[in-house]
C-alpha cells in the first residue's frame, strides 16, 4: 500500500507488533472524539478485523464512514450487507488492497464519491447503537 502514497500509515491501538518502518507509525488507542479528529486528515480508513474473534465487521466499519473516510474493508458477507460496491471498497489480499490504493491515488474523484456514498449510507440509516439496542429488544 505504501508504494502508492508518500504519507505514513498511522495505526492506532494496543497490540500491534511494532515493526521499524519509516512508513508506519503506531500510536496509542484513541476514543471516539480522538478518532474523529484524527480521521479528518485521513484519505481512507483501513478496517481490519480480529481473526481471533472471527469478526466479520467492527464498530470501525461504521465509524470510518461516519467520519467521512473511504472505507477499505476486508471482504466479508457482513461488510457487503452493510455497504454496496459503490459505498465502500473491499479487499481479500494485500494485492487487492494495493490495487485499491492505487486507484484512490489515480482517481481521487472516484474515492471521494465512494466515501460520500458510504457516509450517506451510515448516517442516513439505522446504524447507531440505539438502533441496535432497539433491534435486540424487538427480538426478545
Amino acid at each position: 500500500m505504501h508504494t502508492h502514497f508518500a504519507e505514513k500509515a498511522i495505526i492506532y491501538g494496543p497490540g500491534w507488533r511494532s515493526e521499524r518502518s519509516s512508513l508506519v507509525e503506531v500510536r496509542p488507542a484513541t476514543g471516539a472524539a480522538g478518532f474523529v479528529k484524527a480521521a479528518e486528515s485521513f484519505k481512507a480508513s483501513l478496517v481490519l478485523l480480529n481473526s481471533d474473534n472471527r469478526d466479520l465487521q467492527t464498530a470501525r466499519t461504521f465509524e470510518a464512514a461516519a467520519a467521512g473516510n473511504l472505507v477499505l474493508a476486508k471482504d466479508t458477507p457482513e461488510h457487503r450487507e452493510i455497504y454496496s460496491v459503490n459505498e465502500a471498497v473491499f479487499f481479500n489480499t494485500p494485492s487487492d488492497l494495493a490495487d485499491l490504493t492505487a486507484r484512490m491515488d489515480q482517481d481521487p474523484t472516484w474515492a471521494q464519491r465512494v466515501a460520500t456514498a458510504g457516509h450517506d449510507r451510515v448516517v442516513g440509516g439505522n446504524n447507531a447503537y440505539f438502533h441496535r439496542a432497539m433491534q435486540i429488544i424487538s427480538e426478545i
